[in-house]
C-alpha cells in the first residue's frame, strides 16, 4: 500500500537504505553498466553519502514537500519525494510540481500506485505541470538514463535501473527534455579542427588560462559566478547559493588535474568564460565499492593508473560574449591537454539535444547514452522559458 509520510532524517536513511539494495538487485540495469572486470558489488551509480542525502532533502527552501512509499509486508520497495517548487512556474503562471529522490526495486504496479499517489498530492497543491525525476533542481541528480548500455559509465554519469524508465511510462509520464552523451575517440583530428577557433578567440583580444589549484576556493567561486549568469535562462533553472555549490563541487578537489580546467579572460581580465573537466576515474570508483576504508582508496590508487578518458563535465560563456568562438576556443585547450596528459578519448557528457555546444565535437564523436526527464501527461504546459543557453549541463 502507499503512505505518505513527512520528510526527515529518519526518511533520509530509511531512503539511503533502499538506494543500496536496488543497486545490489540483480535487475540493476542489463549489466553494461557494471565493470565485468570487477566484483559485481562495485556498481559506481551516484548512490550519494547519507550526509549529502540528508542535506539535499532537507533544504530550508523546500516549505512544501511529501515522502510517498509503497509498503510490502512491512517493506519499503519504493520511495521517492514530491515537491511544489518555490519559485519555478508554468507557462499559465502555476507552480511547478517535482518527483525526486526515486528509488524502487522493479514492480511496476506499486511504482505507478506511487507515483500516482504523489501526481495527486501535487495537483491538490495547485501544481498542472509536474516533472521527474529531479532532486529539487538541475543542480543536483535529474533524469533518467535511457541506454544504450554498450559502454561501461563514465565518472558521476546517472545510472538507474532499466525498468524506472518503462514504469514511469506506463504511470503516464512522457518525455519533456531528452539529453545525451557523446565520446570523442579522436583527439588528434578534433584538437587540429578547433584550433582556428583559439585563434580567433586571442585575435579578439581574449585571453585563455588554465585554474590555479593553490587556489581551489576563489576559483571555484569564478565558476560559481560563472555558471549562475550563463546558466539562469535555462529550462528549470533555480538559484543556487554559494555555500550549496561549493559543499557540491569540494569533493571533486580531490580528483582534479588543473591542466584540464580553463578560464576565457576578456581585455580586462575578467572571467567570461570557464570549461570544467575531470579524468573518468569510473573504474577505480567501482573497485571502491561504495567504502571509504583504507582497503578502498587504496584499490582507488591502483586502478586509477587505467583511466584512458577525460569527462568534459561543463562548458558556459557568458550571453554578450557567445560570437568569439570561445567555447571552441576552451574545448581546444581542454583536448589538447587531455591529449597532452596522454589520454586519446574524450566524454562529452549529459547534453540538452538543443543545445549548441553539441556541435563542439567537430563531427567527431559518436552518441553513447541517452537521457530522460518526464512530464506527467495531463496537458499542461512547461516552464516559461525557451531558451537553452547552457553548454554541458
Amino acid at each position: 500500500m502507499v503512505e505518505d509520510t513527512q520528510v526527515d532524517f529518519a526518511w533520509a536513511r530509511q531512503h539511503f537504505k533502499l538506494l543500496r539494495q536496488v543497486q545490489s538487485h540483480e535487475q540493476y540495469g542489463s549489466g553494461s553498466l557494471r565493470e565485468p572486470t570487477l566484483d559485481s558489488r562495485a556498481i559506481h551509480d551516484n548512490v550519494p553519502t547519507l550526509e549529502s542525502l540528508q542535506r539535499s532533502l532537507l533544504r530550508p527552501q523546500f516549505v512544501q514537500q511529501r515522502g510517498f512509499r509503497w509498503l510490502e509486508s512491512d517493506q519499503v520497495t519504493v520511495n521517492l519525494v514530491a515537491r511544489v517548487s518555490p519559485t519555478l512556474r508554468d507557462s499559465a503562471d502555476q507552480p511547478i510540481g517535482m518527483i525526486g529522490f526515486f528509488a524502487a526495486l522493479p514492480e511496476t504496479a506499486a511504482i505507478g500506485a506511487t507515483l500516482h499517489a504523489a501526481v495527486a498530492w501535487l495537483q491538490q497543491q495547485g501544481c498542472r505541470t509536474i516533472i521527474g525525476p529531479i532532486d529539487g533542481d538541475t543542480w543536483h541528480r535529474y533524469r533518467f538514463n535511457v541506454g544504450p548500455h554498450n559502454e561501461p559509465a563514465f565518472l558521476m554519469e546517472p545510472t538507474n535501473p532499466d525498468y524506472y524508465p518503462v514504469a514511469w511510462e506506463a504511470a503516464g509520464f512522457t518525455p519533456t527534455s531528452t539529453y545525451h552523451s557523446k565520446q570523442v575517440r579522436d583527439l588528434e583530428a578534433v584538437v587540429r579542427l578547433t584550433a582556428p577557433a583559439e585563434e580567433r578567440a586571442r585575435s579578439l583580444g581574449y585571453h585563455l588560462r588554465l585554474m590555479v589549484a593553490a587556489d581551489f576556493e576563489n576559483e571555484l567561486r569564478r565558476i560559481y559566478d560563472l555558471s549562475v549568469s550563463a546558466f539562469r535562462n535555462n529550462p528549470y533553472y533555480v538559484a543556487l547559493d554559494w555555500e550549496e555549490f561549493f559543499e557540491l563541487y569540494r569533493p571533486s578537489r580531490s580528483v582534479l588535474q588543473p591542466r584540464l580546467v580553463w578560464f576565457a579572460l576578456d581585455r580586462d581580465q575578467r572571467p567570461v568564460g570557464f570549461l570544467f573537466c575531470l579524468i573518468d576515474y569510473a573504474r577505480a570508483a567501482r573497485a571502491m565499492a561504495g567504502s571509504q576504508s583504507l582497503w578502498a582508496k587504496l584499490k582507488f590508487l591502483w586502478y586509477r593508473r587505467f583511466a584512458s578518458a577525460v569527462n568534459f563535465k561543463s562548458i558556459a560563456v557568458l550571453p554578450e560574449h557567445r560570437r568569439a568562438s570561445l567555447a571552441a576556443a576552451l574545448m581546444h585547450q581542454g583536448y589538447r591537454e587531455a591529449w597532452n596528459l596522454g589520454y586519446r578519448t574524450a566524454n562529452l557528457c549529459l547534453i540538452h539535444d538543443d543545445n549548441p555546444s553539441s556541435k563542439l565535437d567537430q563531427a567527431q564523436a559518436n552518441i553513447i547514452r541517452r537521457y530522460v526527464l518526464y512530464q506527467f501527461a495531463d496537458g499542461s504546459n512547461g516552464p516559461n522559458r525557451e531558451t537553452q543557453d547552457s553548454k554541458f549541463s
